[in-house]
């Protein structure tokens, strides 16, 4: 009886260990070189300072700090785990956000800025887990960001069904669907007079929202 105790014990020592080194917090650090849109998630490409490149998954259990994405550029630290060969991001904590881009992302057309029909102020909150920034009012217009859920914006103008607005965190301007803020402080400068709608040949729809899929 002892002996089958013992074996058993023995057992589980033997099976607990190599899971509990498999699935151990990792930290890695190094710059952003590139962040990819896999639609139902968002991938980050990490160059170490030792050369050494990785893709990050990321997912809805992944921590930001702060409460954004990083950008391309940035120095990051990231802390993350390794199931079934892919890099799982548990947490993303940007340690220099004002470092400059070495990347500046490349624009899928030539395409001018898109200015808004209607001039607005106010303060937006971002409702889903993950949505695109984009370039103009439409779903063809090019990716410029991402943000998260509870993140505030800065509401500037809107186009129809969307949205223009800036980042504070990213000292940077966008666009983004109506469905997926929460407007918690909206104005019409009473000086500004509305330019009428204007025809559009990009996409109007609700755009695709980048759900993050729990790793």
């Amino acid at each position: 009886m002892k002996k089958t105790i013992f074996t058993c014990i023995m057992f589980v020592v033997c099976i607990a260990l190599p899971l509990n080194q498999a699935f151990a917090i990792k930290v890695f650090e190094g710059h952003v070189e590139d962040i990819l849109n896999r639609f139902i998630r968002y991938d980050i490409v990490v160059k170490g300072y030792d050369g050494r490149k990785i893709i990050f998954r990321t997912g809805a259990t992944t921590r930001y700090v702060p409460e954004r994405m990083p950008i391309v550029g940035e120095r990051v630290r990231i802390d993350y785990l390794v199931r079934r060969k892919a890099y799982i991001a548990r947490a993303v904590k940007v340690i220099s956000p004002n470092a400059p881009y070495h990347k500046p992302p490349v624009p899928l057309k030539q395409e001018t800025i898109h200015e808004p029909d209607l001039l607005l102020s106010g303060q937006l909150t971002v409702v889903k887990p993950h949505v695109n920034i984009r370039s103009g009012p439409g779903t063809d217009y090019r990716i410029t960001g991402g943000v998260i859920k509870g993140q505030l914006l800065v509401l500037k103008g809107q186009t129809k069904s969307w949205y223009y607005v800036f980042m504070p965190e990213r000292q940077q301007e966008g666009w983004i669907h109506l469905g997926m803020v929460k407007v918690d402080k909206i104005e019409v400068p009473s000086s500004t007079p509305d330019k009428g709608p204007e025809k559009m040949t990009r996409q109007d729809q609700q755009p695709e929202e980048s759900v993050l899929t729990k790793e």
